[in-house]
């Protein structure tokens, strides 16, 4: 049997399914409850579909953590989740629980980068995880063949070819593109007048942002924005440069999933 690690993105599941849930109702009982039953119902339907080996969801930290020191600005586009959302997290990590499920939550850590830690670490082992979430900075993980990520909500896993049908790149020059155009996602603006095409011509031309701030200015008007800029650049770089080398404090070993028998 090939053993196989889902890892749950899980406020992005939930707050997705409370989206929904707030569709049809007003009443923050009513919503928070559906919310709950509806985020297990889908973790059971993923657990039936990929049949784990092991398995974990992490959930994101609530304060401010190294990006926001760098950049107090960074996802502050982002709402606050409702207050019985918040009282709902607590039910739902219980829940999980029952159903052999660890939650991972570190109040100074995103959960990006503990879930880019953990996919990398499974990777290193021969591992195949599989990211269960619709953040696009994530993508750039698809450079290993041991790593995928699913779109619970359109079905569909996300390949090496959505990254180029998407952004007409390769995973590995994500990071890149992104530290010329910025990202609306967690409010990071780019290089002022760096466009999608533009940065895309730039990447195609030159391989990467490195190269780019290697030339001098005055011979390429696009290059001249960009080191006039590069500051910026150099900024979002890092801050959308998922971290893969986390100290977890436990081993890949821990998360296996043991379904308990029924009584």
């Amino acid at each position: 049997m090939q053993q196989q690690l889902l890892i749950i993105d899980a406020l992005n599941l939930i707050r997705r399914i409370d989206a929904i849930s707030q569709k049809h109702s007003n009443k923050p009982e009513q919503i928070m409850i559906t919310t709950i039953q509806q985020t297990l119902n889908s973790i059971n339907r993923l657990i039936k579909q990929f049949s784990p080996t092991h398995m974990i969801a992490v959930f994101d930290c609530q304060g401010p953590d190294w990006r926001q020191s760098l950049y107090p600005e960074y996802k502050a586009n982002r709402s606050s989740m409702p207050d019985y959302l918040v009282q709902a997290i607590p039910q739902i990590q219980d829940r999980l629980l029952e159903l052999s499920i660890d939650s991972l939550y570190n109040p100074a850590i995103q959960a990006d980068d503990l879930i880019a830690t953990i996919a990398y670490k499974a990777s290193t082992h021969r591992l195949t995880s599989t990211i269960i979430s619709t953040d696009h900075g994530y993508w750039p993980l698809l450079k290993s063949p041991d790593i995928h990520i699913y779109d619970y909500f359109n079905k569909r896993f996300i390949t090496q070819n959505s990254v180029q049908e998407k952004y007409n790149l390769k995973c590995h020059q994500l990071v890149d593109y992104w530290a010329l155009t910025g990202s609306n996602s967690v409010n990071l603006k780019g290089v002022p007048g760096i466009g999608t095409k533009t940065a895309q011509k730039l990447i195609h031309h030159y391989g990467n942002l490195d190269a780019i701030l290697n030339h001098t200015m005055g011979h390429d008007k696009l290059i001249d924005k960009v080191l006039t800029n590069q500051k910026i650049a150099k900024l979002t770089y890092k801050l959308m440069q998922l971290v893969i080398d986390l100290p977890l404090g436990f081993n890949l070993k821990q998360l296996r999933y043991r379904p308990k028998s029924p009584n």
